[in-house]
Parts: C-alpha cells; structure tokens; sequence
C-alpha cells in the first residue's frame, strides 16, 4: 500500500511531466526535432532529479511551487541530454536505454547530437523565461549559474570526460572513481537540492548547506545503482567490482549519515518529504550488507 509521502512523490513526478509537456507542445509546430525530443525526453525516465528539486522546495515553504517546476523542468531537459549524448556511438554506443531504442537508434547519429544540443539550450530558455512575479531575477540568475556549473566544466561535464580518459576500467584508482561519481552523478543531484531552496528564497548559507547534502545523496544513489549491477559483467567500471565492498557500503552510510545530520540542522519538521527520500535511499542497499 503506498502511503502518503510515497504518494507525493508521485505526484511531484506526474507535475513534472505535465510542465515538460507544456513545454515541448510548441515545439511540434516548430521544430523537424520535435518527435526526437519527444523520444528523449518521455521515454521511461524517473525524473528522480526534479522531484528532489520539488522535495527541496516544499520542505523549505508553503507558497507555489511553479518557479520550482520550472527549474525542475529545466534540470531535466539537462539530464536528458546528458544521456541522449552519452548513448552517442563516439561514446557509450548504447542501442537500449530503459527498455528502448535510443535516440541516435532511431534517427542517427546526426540528430542525436542535434537533439541533445537542443535539450542543452532549452534547459537554459527555460529558466530565462521564469516569470518575475514568481522568482526575482537575480535568484533566476543563480539558478542559471548552477545548473551550467554543475552540469558543465567543472560538474558533469569533467566527470564524463575523466571517465572516457579511462581507458581500463581495472586501473582506475579509487580516488579517481570517487572523482568521477562525484562530478558525473552527484553535480546534478547537488544542482537539484540547490535549486529547490533558492526557489525557496533561502539563504546563501542554507543554499551551501544543500550543495553538500545533494553530493552525498548522488554518492550514496551511485553507490546503490553500482550495488544493484555489481554482478553485471557489462558494467566494467563498477566500483562494486573493482574496490572493496565493504569500504564501498561504509561510505554510502557515511553520506547518508552526514547528509541527514545536515538535515536536522536546517530545522526541517520530521518526516518531512526529504527524510522519506533519505529513507528510501537507505534501503536500495539491504541492511545484512550494511
């Protein structure tokens, strides 16, 4: 039986599906890359990384949340093209993700980059196009400067390029896979957190304090999603694989400890939303591995 804090979650995703539907329906008349965008974006994702933007927010304050989504929707057209690029065949050359054909599969290779190019700047229209009745442009400045730091050079970006740098995943040291985890997975998800109390109005300090808390829960979620396809012989920079799992297991407690512990210094109410997320991630690896 879902209970209700389950229940938000899905209703902060169903939210941003809807938003991202609003936001691509111009594009149909528009653009010859509407029906790649569409495959792109509506093709099975959890969207995991604007929900905890949402989650963010919602626990920071009562007013709507519509400039949150924004932002959300934003941070997913980014996502997206992250991963329309990664399955590109000068990268991961992947035929499948989540079941079905990837976007360079069905319309080449040409358009694949073409479409991620696309996701890449809409992410950034998007938030230009924030109403200033719901954000100040100043706070819409600062989301514009961290979803490019985060998902850029210095973020995502560094962490992908580490990785293809990586040309055997069994010298990989263990510092250097922490590295790339920490630019290529946690960014994000620190983006994510960030954005949320922004569009919350908070404090640059509490806004810090989130950096942090999102780099600990991407860890955690990489370690978990590493966990999971430990026995996955495709996998081959599996840190399950190449390093000890029982130091892997004491870091991902460690992250969520840390993150909760900072958590419970903002003076969010208890079981709010984000103590049901950091729950939830705790249980993605069992409680005999821990």
């Amino acid at each position: 039986m879902i209970n209700s804090l389950e229940q938000s979650f899905i209703n902060k995703k169903n939210k941003i599906d809807s938003k991202l539907m609003e936001f691509i329906v111009p594009i149909k008349a528009n653009s010859v890359l509407f029906a790649a965008i569409d495959h792109s974006i509506f093709s099975g994702g959890k969207r995991i990384r604007p929900v905890l933007l949402l989650c963010t927010f919602e626990a920071l304050s009562s007013s709507s949340n519509e400039a949150a989504l924004y932002a959300g929707c934003a941070l997913e057209m980014l996502h997206c093209y992250s991963l329309v690029h990664d399955d590109l065949p000068c990268l991961d050359n992947d035929e499948f993700r989540r079941g079905k054909k990837t976007t360079h599969t069905i319309y080449g290779a040409d358009i694949g980059l073409l479409t991620g190019d696309a996701l890449l700047t809409e992410a950034m229209h998007t938030l230009s196009i924030i109403p200033k009745d719901m954000l100040d442009s100043s706070s819409t400045l600062e989301l514009i400067r961290i979803i490019t730091e985060k998902g850029g050079l210095y973020g995502m970006i560094e962490g992908q390029a580490l990785e293809c740098l990586q040309k055997d995943p069994s010298t990989i040291s263990k510092n250097t896979s922490i590295t790339i985890m920490t630019n290529k997975t946690a960014a994000l998800f620190s983006a994510a957190f960030m954005m949320g109390a922004i569009c919350a109005k908070q404090t640059p300090d509490v806004v810090s304090l989130f950096e942090r808390i999102g780099i600990c829960f991407g860890q955690a979620f990489q370690l978990a999603d590493d966990y999971k396809d430990r026995k996955n012989v495709n996998e081959k920079a599996n840190a399950f694989q190449l390093f000890d799992p029982v130091e892997l297991i004491s870091m991902f407690n460690s992250n969520i400890s840390e993150a909760k512990a900072m958590l419970s210094k903002i003076g969010l109410t208890q079981n709010s939303i984000l103590d049901f997320v950091f729950d939830w991630l705790e249980k993605q690896i069992p409680n005999n591995e821990l």
